[in-house]
């Protein structure tokens, strides 16, 4: 597990998504906009060279962490989110969170009754 103490943003973009489109960018800076009230936390997965990684970020933190190599995307987007949310438990609650993340975590979540496993 590496976890990175420094967090840049790019405008309200973070750059843990920097090498997303700019929709991606524009769309978090409108959900950050309407909810100044809120600590975002941004949760992502990816598979890539055989390898399938996760990542969060909460303020200033930054987590990644690797899976076996044959874990799937899909894993690799809910231990994210899982991750994500079991470092909120250990916070103050008194705050308000809001977890960002792309929609192949819902797809995961959705596909969990199908009959293709998820690695």
């Amino acid at each position: 597990m590496v976890i990175h103490s420094s967090y840049h943003q790019t405008g309200s973009c973070t750059t843990l998504w920097k090498s997303q489109k700019n929709a991606r960018c524009e769309l978090i800076a409108n959900i950050t906009d309407e909810n100044p009230d809120h600590i975002f936390c941004y949760t992502d997965g990816s598979e890539a060279n055989s390898k399938t990684d996760y990542a969060f970020s909460i303020q200033e933190l930054i987590v990644s962490n690797g899976l076996r190599n044959s874990a799937s995307v899909f894993t690799a987007e809910l231990n994210a989110i899982l991750a994500c949310l079991s470092h909120l438990t250990h916070r103050p609650p008194r705050h308000n969170y809001l977890l960002l993340t792309d929609s192949l975590s819902f797809q995961s979540i959705r596909d969990l009754k199908s009959t293709n496993p998820i690695t």
